[in-house]
């Protein structure tokens, strides 16, 4: 990011930091978990990534919270303009996302030349590049709601999704090139003792998860962190180091 872009990224933090202190659900938060939100709700916004689980600030009702920031920093900014969140009441779950690179995400799974890659956690560890048919359900839904609803600021979705839906969802949403898929709603082991490749996808110079200041940041704030097992790169040469590593990297330089 040049000097230019990381000036008006910083003012951006800034902007995003002094009106969470505004809602009253967020103003109580610790201002290293507001500047963690900031920086990842920025990063949206700027384009850099699709979407952003927020897992940083909670609140007991997180899509009030995030309504009522969205509408101020649409209001004074348009860098926030095509910003909304989605929301899942009975997973606790929000994203904050950029409406259009999620259509062109979604467009593109739809017409099977996505990006995301998804392994179904059974004794196969099967491997598919169309989502399951009732995640690409969800997602069509989704898709759908956004184009016919642009002025919306936060979109819920579909009570009653299972742990089979909604992990590899918030895979997508927020840009793994790997979406693991429960086998069933009961699973609760994954991947014990497999070997795993992991990345991690940090942001330098001006992003940072410890400083309370947005005009000095200078640590590494971690954007993307997921793994993929090992046992998969022979028979998926799309899913080796190599290959996820120049996949995540091609959007961040583009």
């Amino acid at each position: 990011m040049h000097d230019t872009g990381s000036k008006c990224f910083r003012a951006s933090v800034a902007f995003v930091l002094q009106e969470a202190e505004n809602v009253k659900e967020l103003r109580k938060l610790p201002r290293a978990k507001l500047l963690q939100f900031a920086l990842d709700t920025c990063l949206v916004a700027y384009g850099i990534r699709a979407g952003y689980l927020v897992d940083a600030i909670w609140s007991p009702d997180l899509t009030r919270a995030l309504t009522a920031l969205l509408r101020a920093l649409r209001k004074e900014s348009s860098v926030f303009r095509d910003v909304v969140s989605w929301n899942h009441s009975s997973a606790t779950q929000s994203f904050i996302v950029k409406i259009p690179l999620l259509e062109e995400k979604l467009a593109a799974l739809v017409d099977d030349v996505g990006q995301c890659v998804f392994v179904r956690l059974d004794e196969s560890l099967s491997v598919s590049s169309k989502p399951p048919d009732a995640l690409q359900e969800v997602l069509s839904k989704m898709r759908a709601a956004m184009a016919t609803s642009p002025d919306i600021l936060s979109f819920s979705l579909p009570e009653g999704l299972t742990q089979e839906i909604l992990v590899p969802l918030a895979a997508v949403v927020i840009d793994y090139p790997v979406a693991y898929v429960p086998a069933s709603s009961e699973q609760t082991s994954f991947l014990g003792g497999d070997a795993l490749d992991i990345y991690d996808v940090s942001c330098k110079g001006p992003l940072s998860l410890h400083s309370t200041d947005p005009s000095r940041l200078e640590q590494e704030h971690v954007v993307l962190k997921f793994s993929c097992p090992h046992a998969l790169v022979s028979k998926h040469p799309e899913l080796s180091p190599g290959a996820l590593t120049e996949k995540l990297r091609k959007p961040l330089i583009e």
